[in-house]
């Protein structure tokens, strides 16, 4: 048995366990008395002293009565250790045992029998279990561990044993707590109603499990009290069993580990986000279970790298309920998380259209999967980044709002592009929020955006495709159904879009509403009514003052925003408006139009790649144009790159660029219409192919005008 229960203990190095139940006030209480030693008879009377108190004064040691006796094994074993055996059916209220020597000593129950009991509190040092172990009927039982120590259990565990499903609380109290279970936990005489049945909780600490358990019931990873973080290291894919999996229980941050050198581990459990989740330590995870959450809370990713978070399960931002807000998911952490499944808004009403997905922390989250984002509001991209697509096919974020924090924030978000293909990107952009085009394809921006961030091409090709549009309207607030989202009655939302800023004045100057920080549109809901991001509320923070009547202003937009557009190794084009500057470096291309037109820029341009240019001369001055507000740069590097899709230029002028002030001049011209000069400064403030005199025109020019200017003779 001894070698046995070794190996036992060699896989597990550490357990440590939960709070003692409170004792039946008629039990009696046992103390262990005999010799120490390595082996004491748990049954032998001589080594137990009763405390003599009705009403169980004539029992002589634990378990003659079922249900009415407590056990202490607290003493000062001095440095030596104790194994009590128990050889057959042993039952006990309470259990408390420990070495109280300032060096603890180790204490082993072990035996061949079953100790049945309802809590268990460990108040030594190193201690171990091998006998198995029941719990006393149904309902809650808790297992205590009182000190900073590791505690080995290597028994199996019944959660049941009357007519009840059991349910079992591991308790620490201390942070170092450390417990090991090497023993499979099962039902049972009684099965749990649901797999959403809660039966196993662990509170603080570390515990280590180590084996495949077979009970059907949920596992609660948490518990209130205490309110302490813990940690679950698992070792194998059915640790946990068959049932929902739910982070709950106090705010303390609950996580869940792979055990160093056991590879990656699958887990097919539902997950439950009643608090934050957190998954870490060096080894990969696959969650292939359905995912959602009870209330605002955060999927946290802080694997180290190269090992990975993957999600393959149906992911939702809410549980049930239709509500007009909605529930922030937020993937955070410092890892690498893949998603390949569909991100919806709530398990039980698919219509909600209320969700909003928030990217925090340093780490990377990959949408993988076209098709997969159902969720109905914003994405928020707050820090790290957001990757769509894989280099393959394009992911799109169904026209939500990508937004991004205020500039005055302390982190800058962004959302990395990445795919092969064709993508109508019809999400606008707002706040500060930074775009990363990495993939080979090409990418329209065709919606609106008032995003302040910069917009980096560094592999493919970006259309900006949306122009300038701003509107107001006087309007009213309405109380929301549920939530804290306000719904505006518009004139006509069709000049709107998701994401577009609001300001605005109550039109009683003596109102006490407020307009909040941070306004903006959240959801177009029909052609005269909006929802936005904030409830309106009295200045004493009430809700609504239902009909309170605003003049708006709805703020302008481009297809960038004020956002800085670079060119770095990709190519820039379209026929929108950038509201920032354009930068092409040596390895950039700025394409104006999408075959001919114009793309305009607000800000300052600087090239120093590529200005590709198109033009026909079937059409009067049909020429790509690059339209610059303000000032217009040419490195020494830039290139002007003349491309005919039609007939031969024709025209006595063919602008292709605008400015406010020219610096500089192409580095070089390709594909130059035959009998056509670059003119810098045509109008004053143009850039255009003009034609050049034909040479015999030259000729002739020039005798003419040496015969005008040659002496007349006199008569």
């Amino acid at each position: 048995m001894k070698s046995k229960y070794a190996r036992r203990a060699a896989l597990a190095v550490a357990l440590s366990l939960a709070p003692a139940a409170s004792r039946d006030a008629f039990a009696e209480l046992f103390t262990f008395s005999g010799p120490v030693g390595p082996s004491q008879a748990w049954e032998s009377g001589a080594n137990w002293t009763a405390d003599n108190l009705a009403p169980d004064s004539a029992d002589v040691y634990p378990g003659e009565t079922v249900g009415t006796n407590s056990a202490t094994i607290a003493l000062d074993l001095a440095g030596s250790p104790l194994g009590l055996d128990v050889a057959g059916s042993r039952t006990v209220v309470n259990l408390i045992l420990g070495d109280t020597n300032a060096a603890p000593s180790p204490i082993t129950v072990g035996g061949a029998g079953a100790l049945t009991v309802s809590a268990i509190t460990s108040n030594g040092g190193a201690n171990v279990f091998n006998t198995d172990l029941t719990l006393n009927g149904g309902g809650a039982k808790t297992w205590v561990n009182n000190v900073a120590q590791t505690l080995t259990y290597n028994g199996d565990i019944s959660l049941s044993s009357g007519t009840a499903a059991g349910n079992l609380l591991f308790r620490q109290n201390a942070d170092a707590s450390v417990t090991y279970l090497t023993g499979v936990i099962f039902n049972g005489v009684v099965a749990p109603a649901s797999s959403a049945t809660v039966q196993v909780r662990y509170a603080r600490g570390t515990f280590h499990n180590t084996v495949a358990n077979t009970y059907t019931g949920a596992t609660q990873l948490g518990d209130n009290a205490p309110n302490n973080a813990s940690t679950n290291v698992i070792y194998n894919d059915g640790v946990f069993s068959a049932g929902r999996v739910t982070f709950g229980g106090g705010t303390a941050i609950k996580s869940v580990v792979g055990a160093p050198g056991m590879g990656t581990r699958t887990l097919a459990n539902e997950i439950v986000l009643s608090r934050d989740g957190r998954f870490a330590g060096t080894e990969s995870f696959i969650l292939n279970g359905q995912i959602f959450q009870s209330n605002t809370r955060s999927i946290i990713n802080d694997i180290a790298s190269p090992a990975t978070l993957t999600i393959n399960g149906p992911v939702f931002t809410d549980n049930s309920g239709s509500t007009l807000n909605g529930r922030i998911l937020t993937l955070t952490g410092t890892g690498l998380t893949n998603i390949t499944s569909t991100i919806d808004d709530e398990v039980a009403d698919a219509a909600a259209t209320r969700g909003v997905i928030r990217k925090t922390g340093t780490g990377r989250a990959v949408y993988q999967t076209p098709g997969m984002v159902a969720y109905g509001r914003a994405t928020e991209v707050f820090d790290g980044v957001l990757q769509i697509g894989t280099g393959a096919a394009p992911v799109n974020l169904n026209g939500h709002a990508v937004a991004g924090q205020l500039a005055t924030a302390a982190t800058v978000g962004t959302l990395e592009i990445n795919h092969s293909g064709s993508l109508n990107f019809d999400s606008s952009l707002t706040w500060n929020v930074n775009v990363n085009h990495t993939g080979s394809g090409t990418t329209t921006f065709s919606d609106h955006s008032y995003g302040t961030g910069k917009i980096d091409v560094n592999n493919g090709k970006i259309l900006i495709n949306s122009g300038v549009i701003a509107g107001s309207s006087q309007a009213t607030f309405r109380s929301a159904p549920a939530g804290d989202q306000s719904i505006v009655d518009v004139v006509n939302s069709a000049v709107l879009r998701v994401g577009q800023p609001i300001t605005g004045a109550p039109v009683d100057p003596t109102a006490t509403t407020v307009l909040p920080t941070a306004l903006y549109v959240a959801e177009i809901l029909s052609p005269t009514q909006i929802a936005v991001s904030s409830n309106i509320g009295n200045t004493n923070g009430t809700n609504l003052l239902l009909g309170n009547q605003w003049n708006l202003a709805f703020g302008a937009g481009t297809g960038t925003g004020t956002a800085n557009v670079n060119a770095i190794a990709g190519t820039v084009g379209g026929t929108g408006v950038i509201g920032g500057s354009l930068t092409s470096t040596i390895n950039g291309i700025i394409a104006p139009g999408a075959s001919i037109g114009t793309l305009t820029v607000l800000g300052s341009t600087t090239i120093g790649g590529v200005l590709d240019v198109e033009y026909d001369g079937a059409g009067a001055g049909s020429i790509d144009l690059l339209a610059v507000t303000g000032s217009l740069t040419l490195d020494s590097t830039s290139v002007l790159d003349l491309d005919a899709i039609g007939a031969p230029a024709d025209d006595p002028a063919y602008v292709l660029a605008t400015y406010g002030a020219l610096s500089g001049t192409f580095g070089s011209v390709l594909n130059l219409p035959v009998g056509y000069a670059v003119d810098y400064a045509f109008g004053g403030s143009s850039i255009a192919l003009v034609p050049v005199p034909e040479p015999t025109t030259l000729v002739l020019a020039t005798l003419l005008l040496g015969a005008l200017a040659a002496p007349r003779r006199s008569a």
